[in-house]
């Protein structure tokens, strides 16, 4: 747990760290997934919420053991189809109070997800592959600029 520092970018020595399982860097100036965090494939949780991060790196997609993902509070415009597309096994994701538009519609093959918090964006409407996912117990799509559900 590195949470409420002033980190700017992680460093390239945190890729060898193979066998650690959550990362917390949250509270702190990242702008950037760096690609260190990708080759570490064990990785079940990354907690990134309250950074400054804008591009979500299609390189993240090949982390077969992420399940909760923590992306609030950033300045997130959107997230790769190849990225959400590789996080069938997320359970959580949180990428609320960013600058998001919409939601991508392969949501909906996240079927394991529980959670997801997709509020304060400014999300118009939402895919309606979202009732594909089938183990969803909390939709939190509160404040943002939706006229109706799917």
């Amino acid at each position: 747990v590195a949470a409420g520092n002033q980190i700017r970018q992680l460093p390239p020595s945190l890729g060898k760290l193979q066998r650690l399982r959550k990362l917390d860097v949250s509270r702190n100036l990242v702008s950037d997934l760096s690609h260190q965090i990708c080759s570490m494939t064990d990785l079940g949780e990354i907690r990134l919420r309250n950074n400054s991060i804008v591009n979500v790196s299609e390189t993240i997609s090949d982390m077969p053991a992420l399940r909760l993902m923590d992306l609030g509070e950033n300045k997130i415009e959107k997230v790769p189809l190849v990225v959400i597309d590789s996080w069938v096994n997320l359970t959580s994701l949180w990428l609320d109070s960013n600058r998001l538009t919409n939601v991508p519609k392969s949501v909906g093959r996240c079927t394991s997800m529980t959670i997801l918090d997709v509020s304060n964006n400014m999300i118009k409407t939402l895919p309606v592959e979202i009732a594909g996912m089938a183990s969803l117990e909390t939709l939190d799509v509160r404040n943002n600029e939706l006229k109706n559900l799917p």
